[in-house]
């Protein structure tokens, strides 16, 4: 069997579909950096407005809690003043 001679632009049609293999697997991982970029940077971003409601929560907690300790004090002193009156009464 005599070999056949093979065309010269068969030669380049394949070199480029390599060049073309190589562009696209390097355009794909340069991709992917960004990917993970994008994926930290909205992780961060999350991380910041949770951060941000947890100490909103926290300082309504803190104001309620205050609030519940005056009236607690304020009820207390009440019921002691209203003892020490019921007590002149008694005498």
């Amino acid at each position: 069997m005599a070999e056949e001679k093979k065309e010269p632009w068969l030669n380049y049609l394949a070199l480029t579909t390599v060049i073309f293999a190589v562009c696209a697997t390097l355009s794909t991982f340069k991709g992917g950096s960004y990917s993970t970029r994008s994926v930290l940077s909205q992780s961060q971003a999350a991380n910041q407005w949770a951060f941000y409601q947890a100490k909103s929560i926290k300082g309504y907690l803190y104001e309620e809690k205050k609030m519940v300790w005056m009236i607690g004090l304020v009820l207390g002193l009440l019921g002691v003043l209203y003892f020490v009156d019921w007590i002149a009464l008694l005498q």
